[in-house]
């Protein structure tokens, strides 16, 4: 779904063997640098990308991410399993 879409160089789809998310059966995550991190459950092979879709464009359009949860609050949207503050910018540079 990535490919010809809007997203499709702006996001970089990575497999993992685990999101320690069992319980909640088929799970992705969104990442990004000074970002709200997610973890999304309870996903439906076929019928959740259009809405995961939908949230990354949410994710990327605001500043950190932060937007996510309030996008996520619809019938058709992805459970938010866990979220992650943005890591702290270092004074070190």
């Amino acid at each position: 779904m990535l490919r010809n879409s809007t997203l499709e160089n702006r996001v970089e789809l990575l497999a993992t063997d685990c999101l320690n998310n069992c319980s909640r059966h088929c799970a992705a995550s969104l990442s990004g640098r000074a970002a709200w991190n997610f973890v999304f459950g309870e996903l439906r092979p076929g019928a959740s990308a259009a809405a995961l879709l939908a949230s990354m464009h949410v994710y990327l359009k605001g500043p950190d991410g932060g937007d996510v949860p309030e996008h996520c609050a619809g019938s058709d949207a992805p459970t938010i399993i866990r979220r992650y503050p943005p890591r702290p910018r270092s004074s070190k540079r």
